[in-house]
C-alpha cells in the first residue's frame, strides 16, 4: 500500500506544480495585455508598419498563453480523474477514461442571476441596447478605421459580456474547433468580436444569443473566405442562432442572422 501512497503523493505534487505554472502564465498574460494596451495607445495614428506588427505579435502571444492555460488545466483535470478512477477504484476504474458527464449538465451561466431586460426580443432591435452601443461610440484605430465594439446578450436581454473588442478573448481557446478554424491566423474569427461571441455560445452551450455591435460583421462588405461573415455559421453549434444588430454612425440599424451548421466544430 505504501507504493500506492507514494505514487498518489507524487502525482498530486505534479498536479499542484502544474496548476502553479498555469497561475504564473496568467500573471504573464496580464502583464502582456497591459503592455499591449499601453503600446496601442502610444502608437495610435502611427503610419509606421512596425508598430502594428509589434502589437500583432503581442496579441498572438496572449492567445497562445490562453491556449496553454487551457491545455494545462485539461491535463491536470485528467490526472485528477485518473487518480480518482483507476488508482482509487472510483468511476471509470480500469478504463482509463474520464467519467461520463451526467445528462443535463451544462456550464455555469452567471449572467442568468441578473434580471431580464424589459421588452427585449432577439428578433427586434431594443432601444436600451442600441443606446449602449452609441455610448461606446465608433473609436478609430491606428489604421484610420472604426474599431469594433460590441456586447453579447442572452435571449432575455441579460448581458453575457461587458463591452468587448477585437483581440484576446473567448475565441483564444479553440480546441473544440477543426482546422483551419482552430489555429489559422488568417481566420478573423480567431480574434474578432464575432468569433468571441460564437466561442461563448459553444463554451456555454447556448442555442441562441444576440450581439449588438457598432459596425457590420467583418466580411459583409469586403468578402473573403477568411473573414467572419463566411465562417460564423460554421463555428457555431449546429442548430444554434446568433443574431447581430448593427448600429451605424449615421443612426441606421441593420440585422444579420447566422444559423449554426457546426461544420467547423469537433
Amino acid at each position: 500500500m505504501s507504493g500506492l501512497s507514494d505514487l498518489l503523493a507524487y502525482l498530486r505534487a505534479i498536479i499542484s506544480d502544474v496548476r502553479t505554472t498555469s497561475t504564473s502564465l496568467k500573471n504573464i498574460q496580464d502583464q502582456i495585455e497591459q503592455a499591449a494596451r499601453a503600446a496601442d495607445a502610444a502608437t495610435t495614428g502611427s503610419a509606421n508598419a512596425l508598430a502594428g506588427t509589434g502589437l500583432t505579435h503581442l496579441h498572438h502571444a496572449q492567445r497562445r498563453l490562453t491556449e496553454s492555460q487551457g491545455l494545462i488545466a485539461a491535463g491536470a483535470d485528467a490526472m485528477e480523474q485518473y487518480i480518482a478512477g483507476p488508482l482509487l477504484g472510483g468511476a471509470g476504474a480500469g478504463s482509463g477514461a474520464p467519467p461520463a458527464p451526467v445528462a443535463g449538465d451544462r456550464p455555469e451561466r452567471p449572467w442568468e442571476s441578473h434580471p431580464p431586460l424589459a421588452g427585449f426580443r432577439p428578433d427586434r432591435p431594443h432601444r436600451t441596447c442600441i443606446e449602449q452601443t452609441r455610448n461606446v461610440g465608433w473609436p478609430v484605430n491606428r489604421n484610420g478605421r472604426v474599431a469594433a465594439r460590441g456586447r453579447l446578450y442572452d435571449t432575455q436581454g441579460r448581458p453575457i459580456s461587458g463591452t468587448v473588442r477585437a483581440g484576446p478573448g473567448p475565441a483564444d481557446t479553440a480546441a473544440d474547433l477543426r482546422e483551419p478554424w482552430a489555429s489559422d491566423e488568417r481566420m478573423t474569427t480567431r480574434w474578432h468580436i464575432e468569433g468571441h461571441a460564437a466561442a461563448v455560445m459553444r463554451q456555454h452551450q447556448l442555442k441562441e444569443a444576440v450581439l449588438y455591435i457598432n459596425i457590420p460583421p467583418c466580411g459583409t462588405e469586403d468578402r473573403s473566405e477568411w473573414r467572419c461573415d463566411a465562417n460564423i455559421a460554421k463555428i457555431l453549434p449546429s442548430g444554434s442562432t446568433l443574431r447581430v444588430w448593427v448600429t451605424r454612425q449615421n443612426g441606421a440599424v441593420s440585422r444579420f442572422v447566422y444559423r449554426g451548421t457546426g461544420e467547423a466544430v469537433r
